[in-house]
């Protein structure tokens, strides 16, 4: 990829619509950000057709997931409403999301580079995926949490349904904060997660695999590095402390955690 959003994209990106979408200041009026804040994301997605370039609305829909993350206090979208007591000086949150998202275009278009490769990006199913010719396969899967509070979806239902503009998405009316449906993932149970990574570690055996995981999901280290073992003669496993700061109260004890490389060749 060498397109950027350039001058023109932006403009059009920014540009106001009269017959626009309005389901984000609808649904969350309230809930999150400020009604200005609502309405620039509704404007911003509904521009996103306007631009011809696929490469050019994945910057901008990256650039605008940023800015919403930045924006939120805590970083997860499991508080809302009056989020005063959240404010701690930082200018993240003094900042409109519109100022945010200018910001980020810039720190995206900075990254963007051209190897010379055609790329393919897909939102799948691990195990529908045929990896025939990777060299490399990273896995990063979701894990049988200790506490709920791991859950993907429920920390950033927003990000996830604002990716799609939450189509195809069941909004869960009943909820304060109007999460959307988890999908099921066999990761996410202590019945299914074993077998679910022997069949991810069997479909990648021709690949290099490298698993990250952490001290704080099921199964342990010492489980997963025996069932690679099946399909790989080397395994070796690297750790790092790590504090969780970002989303997490400083006295959670479960904050403090080990974070694991396991690489199999």
């Amino acid at each position: 990829n060498k397109y950027r959003l350039d001058g023109p994209a932006v403009k059009k990106l920014l540009a106001p619509r009269n017959n626009g979408p309005h389901f984000i200041e609808k649904t969350f009026d309230g809930i999150f950000y400020t009604p200005d804040d609502l309405r620039f994301l509704d404007r911003v997605c509904g521009n996103l057709e306007t631009l011809e370039r696929p490469a050019q609305r994945a910057l901008a829909q990256a650039a605008l997931i940023r800015s919403c993350l930045k924006k939120q206090p805590r970083g997860v979208f499991t508080v809302s409403g009056d989020l005063s007591h959240y404010d701690d000086g930082r200018r993240d949150l003094r900042l409109t999301i519109e100022e945010h998202f200018i910001e980020q275009v810039e720190v995206f278009n900075c990254v963007v580079f051209d190897n010379g490769h055609r790329h393919t990006v897909k939102r799948a199913d691990v195990f529908s995926l045929k990896p025939n010719g990777v060299d490399l396969v990273y896995l990063d899967p979701p894990y049988v949490p200790r506490s709920d509070d791991n859950c993907y979806i429920k920390r950033y239902h927003f990000l996830e349904g604002l990716s799609c503009y939450w189509k195809g998405q069941r909004i869960m009316e009943e909820t304060r904060v109007k999460k959307i449906e988890k999908p099921y993932t066999p990761f996410s149970y202590r019945k299914s997660a074993i077998k679910a990574f022997d069949k991810l570690f069997q479909i990648y055996r021709e690949s290099i695999i490298v698993l990250s995981y952490s001290s704080n999901g099921f199964p342990d280290r010492e489980e997963l590095e025996s069932l690679l073992r099946r399909y790989k003669g080397s395994v070796t496993a690297f750790e790092k402390p790590h504090r969780y700061h970002f989303g997490t109260h400083g006295s959670v004890e479960r904050a403090e955690v080990s974070e694991y490389l396991i690489v199999g060749r």
